[in-house]
């Protein structure tokens, strides 16, 4: 379960921030906080914000992270690591980019970090803690300019040690190096980071959906039964396998890769009841999912694919603008289904961003699980949580957000936008 992830010197981010899922000490929602180890833990949180904010960096942030953990032992010596500081002063751009974050495995609380320029990794770190009351937290290693360190009572064999020293690479993580050897604790931090699903809009849409469905990963039953249930009007899916004749003109252009069709690539098809002239059930009509359906329809399937393995694992889904195309009844159905203990026993959790202010509300959310991320006059990004503010008990969480309460709203004049409209100048 992720704890909380923090942040300096990347992208809109010039200073630290962390995101956080530790319940607060406040009474709402008792059901919503999960007991583990010592600690409270939510199961959800949302992000607020303006256009431009940096509410979508932080989730690239987390997913830059993750790809750094996996690619480490992948990327040659001579390939850059692809940090992107804060540009808009003069010391930011010149330093490092920071990266921490903190969860549970197995009963044990892990802190795993490091800070990186584009030539190398500065530092990386790793600690454990015991989920028993006496205990301490506990250095598993340290790499620094200085050197690397480890728990003297857990020291790396001689043999690993003599490979570290000729083939870690300056631009490598030494956790994914570890993990190629089963040292130490380096497998917890890469089945932590596999276990975080990240949907920032940037992957091929339907490669969920097809990848689980091929790797056995989510029953095609389930998924026919959660659209169905979802009112769209569709009757099943169909996943079937592509194969071209050489000479055959494509128009399919999702299938091309290089100009070139991929043999054997999958494509599903939604399946809708057909009826002839006298409204009598004949047949069944195959549509091309991804042709023939709606932006909400292919974004519910392709949602669907993800949840389950993540509600049945216990995993992390992280969804940029989660509304998106999407009405409100089935985003607040997504949202509940990790809320509630009933249908997330494995205590999965789902961090997500929207601009939609209906979900602003004390029935629907504990005020820590609600988070805002403002710019500061510098337009560096700026993370805060409704539990830090004082509000009244009968406070309507909206209302007030879009007064500015909370800050996190955009400054937007009508005027201004129809003076430009009408050729006239603005008074900034």
């Amino acid at each position: 379960m992720l704890v909380q992830f923090s942040v300096r010197n990347y992208r809109s981010y010039r200073d630290l921030v962390t995101f956080s899922m530790l319940a607060s000490s406040l009474t709402e929602h008792r059901e919503r906080v999960i007991q583990h180890c010592g600690l409270k833990l939510l199961r959800t949180g949302m992000i607020f914000g303006s256009n431009a904010s940096g509410k979508t960096n932080l989730f690239i942030a987390l997913s830059f992270m993750k790809t750094l953990v996996y690619s480490s032992n992948l990327r040659p010596s001579s390939q850059p690591i692809e940090a992107e500081p804060f540009l808009l002063d003069a010391l930011s751009a010149k330093e490092a980019s920071f990266f921490e974050i903190v969860f549970f495995s197995d009963d044990c609380l892990y802190r795993y970090g490091f800070e990186v320029n584009p030539e190398r990794v500065i530092k990386e770190w790793l600690y454990s803690k015991k989920c028993v009351s006496y205990a301490r937290e506990i250095m598993v290693f340290e790499r620094s300019d200085g050197g690397i360190g480890f728990d003297p009572r857990n020291p790396l064999p001689d043999a690993i040690t003599s490979i570290m020293d000729k083939s870690l690479r300056q631009n490598a993580l030494l956790v994914s190096f570890l993990d190629q050897f089963n040292i130490l604790e380096a497998g917890k931090v890469m089945r932590f980071f596999r276990s975080i699903t990240i949907d920032i809009g940037r992957a091929k849409q339907f490669i969920p959906l097809t990848n689980t469905l091929e790797r056995g990963l989510v029953p095609l039953p389930w998924i026919e039964n959660f659209i169905r249930i979802a009112d769209l009007g569709i009757d099943g899916l169909e996943l079937e396998t592509i194969q071209v004749d050489a000479s055959e003109r494509i128009e399919d252009h999702d299938l091309l890769i290089n100009n070139t069709i991929r043999n054997g690539s999958p494509r599903i098809s939604s399946l809708h009841k057909f009826y002839d002239p006298a409204s009598n059930e004949t047949k069944t009509k195959h549509f091309d999912l991804a042709h023939h359906e709606s932006a909400g329809t292919k974004r519910l399937i392709d949602l669907a694919a993800r949840l389950y393995p993540v509600l049945k694992n216990g995993e992390i889904l992280v969804i940029d603008e989660i509304d998106n195309s999407m009405h409100y009844f089935l985003t607040r159905i997504v949202i509940a289904l990790f809320q509630s203990p009933e249908t997330n026993p494995k205590n999965a959790q789902l961090i997500f961003t929207t601009h939609d202010v209906i979900h602003l509300n004390r029935n629907d959310f504990r005020r820590d699980e609600i988070w805002f991320v403002d710019k500061d006059f510098r337009n560096s990004s700026k993370l805060y949580s409704l539990a830090e503010f004082k509000v009244r008990k009968d406070a309507s969480f909206d209302v007030d957000y879009l007064r500015g309460r909370y800050r996190a709203v955009p400054k937007l004049e009508f005027d201004d936008f129809a003076r430009l409209l009408n050729g006239e100048e603005s008074d900034e």
